[in-house]
């Protein structure tokens, strides 16, 4: 059983505080205008039962995400993907870019095992993004490669 729900903290806030601070630094990290930068609630989702999971207590088989987006224009779509893998190289992350076969859309996919944190980026040509953020026991463990039409890029 999966279930998600919007809650103000986890954990005494501390897990909604990693996703948080990290979306801040990824919008700093690519140029983002805050201004412009749309955060949206914070969930968190319960997977007792996952397979992936299955290693740890089922008490810690949950993560925290959160989801921001920048506006079309604000930041040119190489500048993001070029500046993101950079920052989260340097941060730590295991970085894979992936192109869509059907479009010019691009997602940038970084992982910390070490911290228990997954971004994963989606741009548009234009420069739309949207970013997904999860942190928590859980978070790495279900990270999957993006479905078709996307394919490792280089």
């Amino acid at each position: 059983m999966t279930s998600t729900t919007a809650c103000s903290s986890d954990d005494g806030g501390g897990n909604e505080t990693v996703v948080r601070t990290r979306i801040d630094a990824v919008w700093a990290a690519v140029g983002a205008d805050p201004a412009a930068v749309q955060v949206l609630a914070y969930g968190r989702t319960e997977r007792p039962g996952a397979d992936a999971c299955a290693g740890l207590p089922e008490d810690d088989r949950w993560w925290g995400a959160q989801r921001s987006r920048l506006p079309p224009g604000e930041v040119a779509q190489a500048t993001l993907l070029d500046r993101l893998e950079t920052a989260l190289a340097d941060d730590g992350f295991v970085v894979r870019r992936y192109k869509s076969t059907g479009s010019e859309t691009r997602i940038l996919d970084g992982v910390n095992e070490e911290e228990g944190v997954t971004v994963q980026l989606f741009v548009t040509d234009d420069g739309a993004a949207s970013l997904d953020v999860k942190a928590g026991p859980c978070a790495t463990a279900l990270r999957t490669e993006p479905d078709p039409p996307y394919v490792p890029e280089g």
